[in-house]
């Protein structure tokens, strides 16, 4: 066996014992280094090796060598300080070792995403005063260092959304790791908000601000707005098929925003249960400790402190009142004619509700809720049409009953939309040939819709008297 290897034999024994590399990258991560002493590089080398045959062992010691990586470009540069050797890899073999690992991948920041979108505009200016000739090769390079930069931007994206999805896994990780040690759990969970956090404030919400269509920067146009300009750039000196490619960058960086903002929700959901959970567990910690103290008051030897003092229960504030709350109320099934006919009634109501929705929602995206006039406009069109072709029955909380009708199938349900088709409904309900009318009465319940919560008094709908 030959004691050189060239570059393709160099990586392909890199590649096949991956750990060595992951590990180095691992470290200039934690240290926020571009390099890594070289006795730190061989000490794991030999950790390494260990565990090999002998013929695995020559070669992966003929591969690490330092000359052999250096002689191989795998190394760029070694450079000297305080009397130790620090290695420089080049930043290909680092991409190619951090493409292999979803966990060594770099984040997007604000900082690296700014500096591709001046790039781009750089090029942008540089063609408005180009030749547009095969010919010329000033022209030929600005575009290929166009396309390339495009080439490259999407691919860092995508890489970005797979490392950000992978996300779930290291909660779901941390998570069973905090649950085998109760008594870390609550630095554990601490130290994963503290982490979540980060990520979603440096690493995705730059990203989605950054693939935002609409978003306005000061220092410029956006990303969509680039490519807009350089289309039409390339369109009007008739180069249809370099305008087709941007076209499709375009359409590219589009799709990459959907998955992001689905990741973002996820994010962002969680890390509001997790703050509340935190808050709540805090809170808990502190009544415990407290009725804690005052139990040890009354196990002295003085007799007169034989009960918990009355104060903890104005302290804590938890008992006082809790004899105003009605218990709660239990739901059962029954047998009876009238709830049988209540029930499949409701049952048809909701399949007739689902069959007229797929007939009248338009396509996904038409009827959001974010955009401008005209797209809200057209949405409380729907909703309204919605609500007209509704068939109702008597109901002891007409809020709560289409609050459920909604929920389960409106597009972007909010509270408001309830608003909305009670005002829709009062008007339908209002005249005197109506067979059903609205009776509010005294009573009075909330609603909730993930954060948000709406107390309203109870509207009854029953039948007029003529139609009984």
């Amino acid at each position: 066996m030959t004691k050189r290897f060239n570059t393709i034999e160099t990586l392909r024994v890199m590649l096949a014992h991956p750990d060595i590399m992951f590990d180095s990258i691992q470290t200039m991560d934690d240290l926020n280094s571009r390099f890594i002493r070289e006795t730190d590089f061989i000490r794991r080398i030999r950790d390494y090796m260990t565990n090999l045959s002998d013929e695995d062992r020559k070669r992966v010691q003929v591969a690490f060598k330092t000359n052999n990586l250096l002689r191989n470009q795998v190394i760029a540069d070694i450079a000297k300080h305080d009397g130790e050797r620090l290695l420089v890899f080049q930043d290909e073999v680092l991409n190619l070792f951090r493409l292999c690992e979803a966990s060594l991948h770099q984040e997007l920041t604000d900082s690296r995403l700014k500096s591709h979108l001046d790039s781009l505009r750089a090029v942008c200016i540089r063609l408005e005063s180009a030749s547009f000739s095969d010919l010329d090769p000033d022209y030929t390079e600005q575009r290929d260092d166009l396309l390339k930069q495009l080439s490259d931007l999407l691919g860092v994206l995508r890489k970005n959304v797979s490392s950000i999805e992978s996300l779930n896994q290291q909660l779901e990780k941390i998570s069973a790791k905090a649950s085998y040690n109760e008594q870390h759990f609550a630095r554990f969970r601490q130290e994963m908000f503290n982490n979540i956090s980060q990520v979603y404030e440096r690493h995705i919400k730059p990203v989605l601000a950054f693939l935002n269509d609409k978003a306005r920067l000061s220092d410029g146009p956006n990303l969509f707005k680039v490519l807009h300009e350089v289309q039409s750039l390339f369109e009007r000196r008739n180069h249809p098929n370099i305008a087709d490619q941007i076209f499709l960058f375009s359409m590219s960086f589009t799709s990459v925003y959907k998955p992001m903002s689905r990741i973002s929700a996820e994010v962002e959901r969680f890390l509001r249960k997790t703050r509340q959970g935190i808050l709540e567990s805090n809170a808990m910690e502190s009544s415990y400790q407290l009725l804690l103290s005052k139990y040890e008051e009354t196990t002295t030897s003085n007799m007169r402190k034989k009960f918990i003092a009355k104060s903890y229960a104005q302290e804590s504030g938890y008992v006082v009142g809790l004899k105003r709350r009605p218990r709660p109320q239990t739901y059962r099934f029954s047998d009876s004619k009238s709830y049988l006919d209540n029930f499949f009634s409701e049952i048809e109501l909701r399949l007739d509700d689902m069959t007229r929705l797929k007939s009248i929602l338009p396509e996904s995206g038409l009827y959001q809720r974010e955009g401008n006039a005209d797209e809200r406009m057209r949405r409380a069109k729907l909703l309204f049409q919605f609500i007209d072709g509704m068939r109702f029955r008597p109901t002891q909380d007409l809020l709560a009953a289409m609050h459920q009708r909604l929920i389960s199938g409106f597009g972007e349900y909010e509270i408001h939309d309830l608003l909305s088709s009670l005002i829709r409904i009062s008007q339908r309900f209002q005249g005197k040939d109506s067979e059903l009318i609205i009776n509010t009465t005294n009573r009075r319940r909330y609603l909730q819709l993930d954060d948000k919560a709406f107390y309203y008094r109870v509207r009854m709908l029953s039948r007029t008297i003529q139609h009984e």
